[in-house]
């Protein structure tokens, strides 16, 4: 449900993204070495345009996941959301505390795997 709502933000951003990439100097030199206009924009364009996405898309994964916690009050779902509100209603710090680490260990994760995803989309990083 949450991911829906993200998915007209995610698509505004990869758009503006391709944009940007569509006038860049390696897309003119793939077409002038004769390539066709999709292969280009596929073969260099989209892998270009996907690696801001991919830290974008990272980052929101974690924030996804703490935002869950209004969704499972609003539709009665029981959960680790619905469980820190109550704990933060009743001054529970270990149990804020033990979500609050794991939301933090979620962001932490998917920062690495967009790191890992960066280098293997970007030529320029690996070494």
């Amino acid at each position: 449900m949450l991911a829906i709502a993200g998915a007209a933000s995610y698509s505004r951003y990869q758009r503006n993204t391709m944009l940007d990439v569509l006038g860049a100097d390696y897309i003119r030199t793939a077409r002038s070495k004769g390539r066709t206009r999709g292969s280009a924009l596929v073969r260099h364009g989209v892998r270009i345009a996907l690696i801001p996405m991919s830290t974008f898309f990272a980052y929101s994964f974690g924030t996804l996941v703490a935002g869950s916690a209004m969704l499972e009050i609003v539709f009665s779902w029981h959960g680790m959301g619905e469980m820190t509100i109550q704990s933060i209603q009743q001054n529970d710090i270990n149990s804020v505390a033990g979500s609050t680490l794991f939301v933090a260990i979620l962001i932490l994760c998917s920062s690495t795997l967009s790191e890992i995803l960066y280098a293997a989309l970007d030529p320029r990083v690996r070494r």
